[in-house]
């Protein structure tokens, strides 16, 4: 009998990882900043209730490796909030618990 157990857990280890790039945008809250600053995203940490956890909140935001891996040692469980250029609008649709207003949308 073959023990197929190591290609199998690197299988489900390799898609694992593939989810949390795609949910997360890395493996890791280090990893998700580096690479948003890979792509040019200025970035900085934020609570879980969205407020910035550095002095000058978007206006501390940067693409600086160091600045991001301080940060994410120093605040190990905050979220990455992106500092975006005036010419961009967001619209957030937080539709996980429906519309109130309409539960048909």
């Amino acid at each position: 009998m073959q023990d197929n157990s190591t290609p199998n857990n690197s299988r489900v280890q390799v898609q694992s990882n593939a989810e949390q790039i795609n949910e997360f945008g890395g493996v890791d809250f280090l990893d998700a900043g580096l690479r948003a600053a890979q792509r040019g995203w200025k970035i900085f940490p934020c609570n879980g209730k969205k407020r910035p956890l550095t002095p000058n909140g978007c206006y501390d935001a940067t693409t600086d490796e160091q600045q991001i891996k301080s940060w994410a040692k120093h605040y190990p469980g905050a979220l990455w909030a992106y500092a975006l250029p005036k010419a961009i609008v967001v619209i957030d649709l937080d539709t996980k618990h429906g519309n109130k207003r309409n539960p048909g949308i």
